[in-house]
C-alpha cells in the first residue's frame, strides 16, 4: 500500500488510479469552484481540470454534498 500526501499538491501526482473520498462542497453559482476538502486547502474542479495528468488512467471522485443541486429542476 502506498501512502500519498493528503495535501492539494500531492493528491493527484504520480498515481495511475485516483480515488478521492472526502468532504466536499458544491458551489451552484460557480460550479468550477466546487471543491474537495484537503488537509491544507481546497482542491477545486478547476484545479483538477487544469492539471496535466497523463499517467492517470482512472479517477473515482466522491464527496459529501455533491448531489444536492440548487433545487431547480
Amino acid at each position: 500500500r502506498t501512502t500519498i500526501s493528503r495535501t492539494r499538491a500531492g493528491a493527484l501526482e504520480a498515481l495511475q488510479q485516483v480515488h478521492l473520498a472526502c468532504h466536499g462542497k458544491q458551489d451552484p453559482t460557480q460550479p468550477y469552484n466546487s471543491h474537495f476538502v484537503m488537509r491544507d486547502e481546497h482542491l477545486t474542479l478547476l484545479d483538477i481540470m487544469e492539471k496535466n495528468l497523463p499517467q492517470v488512467e482512472f479517477a473515482f471522485l466522491t464527496a459529501c454534498h455533491t448531489a444536492v443541486g440548487d433545487g431547480v429542476l
